[in-house]
């Protein structure tokens, strides 16, 4: 018999997983503690970027920060649809690929979400990489488009021919910024502002199947060996940035639509990934840094914005402790390496906060554990916990 199994038929009002009871599973007594559900199921049967749609209608003030600009989910929502069409009029077709080279930015939120209404699959690549492991994505993948920042368009130059009908989309990060707009000549590139100022309005009609159509591929096991790519589902990515949040407890629900996140954090690495749909799901405004080591920029939007929340990666809230954090006063949400305990205790001794942290996988669309330790000392212990909870 498998581990935790006693073998008896579950008692009355058990609750059933896959077969096995509940009671099964050792975790579930921590899931109690916090008043998190055995499961969440049946989840909503939509597409990605009806979280952007959603935010937009039901908390139109909140949205996006970028380097000065504000710009609300209502706003995001708009242009996302101009460029699904433009996408479209590319000859970018339900089912195909569109690549993107994009740091944690505004556009990155308005690529990925204008490729799912499109129909197509995002596969977001990190421009930090070799030609040689580019092409190699590129040759797998096929994009139909590919949107990359103006700094990096020669090495976009190198890859046009593995992108069908040679479609190369240039922004730079001042397109939305509050500084003024950078309209330089993108060469043989088309520019992602002109695409959607002559694409008009309204969406493309596109019927997408949540369970089996992609949202993204997602390159993953590039470090031991040629990265392959990870087929994520609309529901996929649904499933699992409803699932995030959750570790909040009931309470979490208080924050919907009403904080901001700290997003350090590269979108186009498989934690800021999920972690992005998370937030989006939550209705949060978004910080975003596009440079994930400019620490004095980050702290500036923390004072500014005093974000509930800070997602990033162990090195960051490392170097962090080299700046002054006293009046930070974050939950940060560490993943993608193991967060060293010498971090945490610093981070909280300096009066920054406090820092938490996940593990996951890609091939699981990235979170799927998450510890919860530290925020139940938080709240003042296992006890206190369970009565908030009652």
């Amino acid at each position: 018999m498998p581990p935790y199994h006693s073998g008896a038929a579950p008692r009355a009002g058990r609750q059933m997983i896959s077969g096995r009871s509940a009671v099964d599973y050792p975790w579930l007594e921590e899931y109690r503690t916090c008043g998190i559900p055995v499961t969440l199921e049946p989840y909503p049967d939509e597409p990605s970027h009806f979280f952007v749609q959603r935010a937009a209608r039901q908390f139109p003030r909140m949205g996006c920060v970028q380097l000065g600009l504000e710009i609300s989910y209502a706003e995001i929502d708009a242009l996302s649809d101009s460029l699904a069409l433009a996408l479209g009029g590319l000859g970018v077709e339900k089912g195909d690929r569109v690549a993107t080279m994009l740091p944690t930015s505004v556009q990155f939120v308005l690529a990925d979400t204008a490729i799912s209404k499109a129909g197509a699959a995002h596969v977001p690549c990190s421009f930090l990489e070799s030609p040689v492991n580019l092409g190699r994505k590129f040759e797998e993948s096929a994009p139909g488009a590919l949107i990359v920042l103006a700094e990096h368009l020669p090495l976009a130059e190198r890859l046009r021919e593995l992108v069908a009908g040679g479609n190369v989309i240039v922004t730079d990060l001042h397109d939305f910024s509050a500084g003024k707009c950078r309209r330089g000549h993108p060469g043989g590139a088309m520019r992602l502002l002109d695409l959607i100022e002559r694409s008009g309005r309204g969406a493309p009609r596109v019927d997408i199947d949540p369970a089996r159509d992609l949202e993204t591929l997602l390159f993953t096991g590039g470090t031991t060996g040629v990265a392959k790519g990870c087929m994520l589902t609309h529901r996929n990515v649904v499933a699992n940035a409803i699932q995030n949040p959750v570790v909040f407890g009931p309470s979490g629900n208080l924050f919907r639509g009403n904080m901001s996140v700290m997003m350090g954090n590269p979108f186009f690495h498989s934690y800021g990934h999920s972690i992005f749909h998370t937030m989006a799901q939550m209705c949060f405004t978004l910080l975003l840094l596009p440079d994930p080591r400019d620490y004095r920029s980050m702290l500036a939007m923390v004072r500014e914005y005093h974000p509930v929340l800070q997602a990033g990666v162990p090195v960051q809230f490392r170097n962090l402790l080299a700046e002054d954090t006293r009046r930070a006063r974050v939950i940060g949400i560490s993943g993608s390496a193991p967060l060293q305990p010498g971090t945490q205790d610093r981070f909280e001794e300096r009066g920054a906060g406090v820092v938490t942290e996940g593990y996951g996988l890609s091939e699981l669309t990235a979170v799927s554990h998450f510890n919860v330790s530290t925020l139940i000392r938080l709240m003042g212990g296992r006890k206190m916990l369970k009565l908030l909870n009652a």
